[in-house]
């Protein structure tokens, strides 16, 4: 009638039905877009990494999804819910990471473990968008450049400690006669680097003291000192002359 007139023929109460879907939304797979990162708990090294996986969900609170995330929108689609959550993803694994002092040795073997801290997290935050995560899994992880450098250091001085101990020598020791050995071996080096010729042999002469030192430095067996003797000539901090001498005397100890 004309007394619509000034709303358009329509009438000025109007209502909006909307529909949402009820059935979880499985099997959606997900990839992080920025680095995790956290500080390595045993080796206290930062580490950089990427993660993939996949979740599910579903609407837990459609009213609350409604009032404070679609508002006036006529649409809301899952793309966008699926990103909504995905953006909570890095944050939440950097801090179950944390928490959980997971070496970056053991991340892969407790990938369950991290995704089960991670998908409790998670729907601390769903709940505030009135979701909620069904399934949550970390298939994967991919360390950065940087971080594969410094691990491989990392493992390197491991391995070599490892030698050393074997050989019946710490690290530390290892690495000092190794530096004398280097030292006393380049004059041009000790040139270059401003010292004199006599700095030069007070060095080598230094490398032989902790290399006799070495030789005949006392163990509990003839076994344990073999084996530090063939640390000794595989870095060449001591001749085979020497190395067959040595390995005579304790082979008639034996």
């Amino acid at each position: 009638t004309l007394l619509k007139l000034r709303t358009n023929f329509e009438s000025e109460h109007k209502l909006r039905v909307y529909f949402y879907r009820t059935a979880e939304n499985v099997n959606l797979n997900w990839g992080t877009s920025q680095a995790i990162k956290y500080m390595d708990p045993i080796y206290k090294i930062p580490v950089e990494l990427g993660a993939n996986g996949s979740f599910s969900f579903k609407i837990a609170d459609s009213l609350y999804l409604f009032n404070n995330i679609i508002g006036s929108k006529d649409n809301y689609t899952l793309d966008e819910a699926k990103q909504l959550l995905q953006s909570r993803f890095p944050q939440s694994i950097s801090s179950v990471l944390a928490k959980s002092s997971f070496s970056y040795q053991e991340i892969d073997s407790q990938l369950a473990a991290l995704a089960i801290g991670v998908k409790e997290l998670l729907n601390t935050e769903a709940a505030n968008f009135g979701l909620e995560l069904t399934d949550f899994k970390v298939n994967g992880t991919m360390f950065d450049a940087a971080t594969k450098e410094r691990i491989g250091k990392v493992a390197n001085i491991t391995a070599e400690a490892m030698a050393a101990n074997e050989g019946g020598l710490t690290y530390v020791e290892l690495e000092k006669l190794r530096a004398l050995r280097d030292a006393a071996r380049n004059e041009g080096g000790l040139a270059g680097a401003g010292l004199q010729l006599g700095v030069g042999m007070e060095i080598g002469k230094t490398f032989d003291v902790a290399k006799e030192e070495q030789l005949n430095a006392p163990t509990a067996d003839a076994v344990t000192k073999l084996q530090q003797l063939k640390l000794l000539l595989d870095e060449g901090i001591i001749t085979r002359e020497e190395f067959d001498a040595k390995k005579k005397e304790w082979l008639a100890k034996l």
